[in-house]
């Protein structure tokens, strides 16, 4: 009898301990502000839904940028590499330094015209395997990703075609495959932050800025100083990705990471229909403005192109995957007409 009643206390404890035990927690950084349609897309596509289907197994908590960020975005990346934070939502580009591939693969200058370009070979033409590959060396995983719009030049001039560029003084982020491009249309480039770019426009410093998405471009009121635009953009397409460290990710069941891809593949769906809504107000708020809105021919989209390989190249000696890696792309462009 006394047997049977230490059994069943100690059988109390041991369920006791599963209870107590909880969720596996993961803190994800993410890079944008909470008030950034793209972080707000993150977490109700991502976020909310997998911590609703993982209840009691596995709890996201997500840090937006701003005063209580857990980590810099700059410092996200070792900081997932080695398991400090569990994950990161923040965009591949940023990572050329580490590995050439990021770069190319995050955003290749004048790459894609359309976001179903870039589904289809980073899907369905081994892109992301060039990707996995580059985030295993750094002990990541790469759960999924989604498309910020392509980004739209700013100008105090009609940009209705390459030619429009020569001579033309343009603002390219610093780092970017942007300066070699934008020179090598010809136009005169000059590298500085995002924040010095209203008043290089209200100096005359700059006639052209490559800033960002129409919303961010209007939201920021860089238009008041530039009235023209083009639309759609094809220099810049950034892929949002959602990465997290790979020994997290590898204790994780089978059945806990079809539940979170699936959640992650229904995000990158949802992002672009909700940004594409956003971006046909955008651009009735131009017309409002006064910004005129130029589209290029598909004749001029590629021309640019033809000449951004050259670019494209020069990142190709960068390293033998980096070689590969657009090889990959030039082939799909090829077989599909875009070059």
């Amino acid at each position: 009898m006394m047997m049977v009643k230490w059994i069943f206390i100690i059988s109390i404890f041991a369920s006791s301990s599963v209870v107590l035990a909880g969720p596996t927690i993961w803190t994800v950084q993410s890079h944008k502000p909470e008030a950034s349609i793209f972080h707000q897309n993150f977490k109700k596509y991502v976020v909310v839904p997998i911590n609703k289907d993982l209840k009691g197994q596995l709890e996201i908590h997500l840090s937006a940028q701003g005063e209580n960020q857990l980590h810099s975005n700059r410092s996200s990346f070792s900081e997932v590499r080695y398991g400090r934070v569990s994950g990161r939502f923040s965009a591949t580009m940023y990572w050329g330094g580490a590995d050439p591939v990021f770069a190319i693969a995050g955003d290749l200058i004048a790459a894609w015209e359309t976001e179903e370009d870039f589904f289809d070979w980073f899907d369905n033409f081994g892109g992301e395997a060039f990707v996995q590959k580059a985030y295993a060396r750094y002990n990541s995983y790469f759960v999924g990703y989604a498309l910020s719009p392509h980004e739209s030049l700013v100008a105090k001039f009609p940009i209705t075609d390459i030619k429009s560029l020569k001579g033309k003084t343009i603002r390219t982020p610093p780092g970017s495959m942007g300066r070699a491009f934008f020179e090598a249309l010809g136009a005169v480039s000059r590298s500085f932050e995002m924040s010095k770019v209203s008043s290089s426009f209200q100096r005359s410093a700059i006639d052209a800025a490559d800033y960002s998405t129409i919303g961010l471009n209007l939201q920021e009121g860089i238009y008041k100083h530039a009235k023209h635009t083009n639309y759609p953009g094809f220099h810049s397409l950034p892929v949002l990705e959602f990465v997290v460290n790979l020994q997290q990710w590898n204790r994780l069941s089978l059945g806990e990471k079809a539940v979170i891809k699936r959640h992650v593949k229904n995000w990158q769906k949802m992002n672009t229909v909700i940004v594409k809504k956003l971006e046909a107000k955008h651009i009735a708020q131009l017309e409002v403005e006064g910004v005129t809105i130029h589209r290029w021919t598909q004749l001029e989209l590629h021309k640019a192109r033809t000449i951004a390989i050259r670019v494209w190249d020069e990142f190709a000696r960068k390293s033998p995957q980096a070689k590969a890696i657009v090889e990959s792309i030039k082939k799909w462009l090829r077989d599909n007409n875009k070059l």
